[in-house]
């Protein structure tokens, strides 16, 4: 009898965990990244599972690197990307019994990311999550970050709610693309050219710098004097500015870092501080407020990348370039901003930096805007990652008043200069992943002329026939960035031809 208890006893304690060491899970489950990037991976075998799990990827002449080989948790380096083709890897996570899960992911040659829509709700918005956010050679997703919405001036900040809404963009709340974030410490979009006014300085910053230090007379959003608070455009060159942002930037780096609190740390790309209007170091009052010059936008321009390479963060922070429209059109700031971000402080790391005005002029010859075609160019060498984002939407069958002109140009004249990182803008995105765009509330093809930009509405073009709901160009867009996700070289005698029609 007591050998019967006693085998009943040594059954009853036998491990159980290879029982139920199935239907493993990796998280993410897809991905999308360029060659280079890191991603972690996590695999789940269930509560009874007390090992660890082994990884491999498939196929093995283009894995890349998974370290370590053998735990919950792995970090995956994407291998090279042969031109011509983008690679889609299997990452597996094998359990001793066998049982194993995996996660597919693509990987690319350049990042095409997704400057976030101004609205996350209606026909537009789902279709953006399914058609841009569901495909595979878009890399990340670009949301904006306003300063006043997580500082109050009490010294404590929190991104939580911010995290939660920015993760409910994709299924089941988990990520399955960079998050690239660009911090506006200054309103931009329509406030750059004039219109809208700055809402994104904490209020209590403006009242340090006080009335003499917001300008309403340098081209930027509301011209009268004064207007409705907050108004104009603050001295950020002036420290009672920057220190207070100096605060913020260490905030928003130290809660995304591997070792932070938030929920997205796995998932961050980059993150871009503006230093002027939006995610941009525009001068602003250059040559228009007394003591206001180029060195002025020089010197703070360097104070505030010296400070952002001094945090010795592991995340790749941007910063951008950009030139004085004063007459005559100077490149001085670019190349000094450039120069400034690719050499940091002995033993910090270099900043990735970018213009965010690609524009048809710059495929026209010349130099370009900001002169990012030489700054990317040989000449400099500059590591990078080098990042442009087009001035504003694009036209598909651009006229000649355009500014922005076609991605059909752009985006290979772009990468044949060493673009490695293209932000575009939702609309554009949307023409040429959504096949229902004409149909789409608002779409730009439903608007001012949408038969020469869109072709969305019933008539003819050219001796084509266009009717409702058939974009014209849409397929040579998909084309344009399939191209550069997959490394196709574009010889520079065909980069001036403008969209073909589907």
């Amino acid at each position: 009898m007591k050998k019967l208890l006693l085998a009943a006893a040594v059954l009853v304690f036998l491990p159980k965990a290879h029982a139920s060491c199935s239907g493993v899970t990796v998280t993410p489950s897809t991905f999308t990244l360029q060659a280079g990037q890191t991603q972690i991976f996590t695999a789940n075998g269930g509560t009874q599972c007390t090992t660890s799990p082994t990884w491999t990827c498939s196929p093995s002449g283009h894995c890349g690197t998974l370290s370590p080989a053998t735990a919950s948790k792995t970090t995956y380096t994407a291998g090279p990307t042969p031109a011509g083709s983008a690679e889609t890897v299997t990452i597996t996570a094998t359990y001793p019994n066998g049982s194993n899960g995996s996660a597919s992911v693509s990987v690319t040659a350049v990042q095409i990311n997704a400057l976030l829509p101004s609205t996350t709700s209606g026909t537009a918005w789902t279709d953006f999550q399914t058609d841009v956010l569901g495909n595979p050679y878009v890399s990340g997703l670009n949301p904006p970050m306003i300063w006043s919405q997580f500082d109050s001036g009490n010294g404590s900040y929190n991104f939580s709610s911010y995290d939660s809404t920015i993760a409910s963009y994709f299924p089941n709340n988990i990520p399955n693309k960079k998050i690239n974030i660009i911090v506006q410490g200054v309103t931009g979009g329509n406030a750059i050219g004039g219109g809208a006014p700055n809402t994104a300085t904490p209020t209590y910053v403006l009242t340090d710098l006080g009335s003499s230090n917001i300008f309403y007379n340098c081209n930027y959003g509301q011209q009268t004097t004064p207007p409705a608070p907050p108004g104009g455009f603050p001295a950020v060159w002036s420290s009672t500015y920057y220190s207070h942002y100096q605060n913020f930037i260490q905030a928003v780096v130290n809660w995304y870092s591997p070792t932070g609190s938030s929920i997205l740390a796995n998932y961050i790309g980059y993150i871009r501080f503006g230093l002027s209007a939006g995610g941009e170091v525009y001068p602003f009052c250059d040559g228009e407020v007394t003591g206001i010059s180029d060195s002025t936008w020089e010197n703070y321009a360097q104070i505030m990348d010296q400070y952002k390479q001094n945090l010795g963060s592991s995340i790749q922070l941007m910063t951008s370039i950009n030139q004085s429209d004063n007459t005559p059109i100077t490149y001085t700031l670019p190349i000094d901003e450039a120069y400034d971000a690719q050499h940091p402080p002995t033993g910090k790391p270099t900043l990735g930096f970018g213009s965010q005005g690609l524009q048809i002029k710059d495929t026209e010859g010349g130099t370009c805007t900001s002169d990012w075609c030489t700054l990317f160019g040989s000449t400099y060498n500059y590591a990078g990652p080098l990042e442009l984002q087009t001035v504003l939407q694009s036209d598909p069958n651009p006229s000649g008043s355009s500014q922005t002109g076609s991605l059909c140009k752009l985006v290979p004249f772009a990468t044949y200069n060493n673009a490695k990182i293209l932000e575009l803008y939702p609309w554009d995105l949307l023409y040429a992943y959504d096949s229902g765009f004409c149909a789409l509330p608002n779409s730009p093809g439903t608007q001012a002329n949408p038969l020469s930009d869109y072709c969305c509405t019933t008539g003819t073009y050219n001796g084509n026939s266009c009717t409702v709901n058939t974009p014209l160009f849409s397929d040579a867009y998909s084309t344009s960035i399939s191209d550069a996700a997959n490394a196709v070289s574009n010889p520079s005698d065909t980069l001036s031809q403008p969209c073909s029609i589907n």
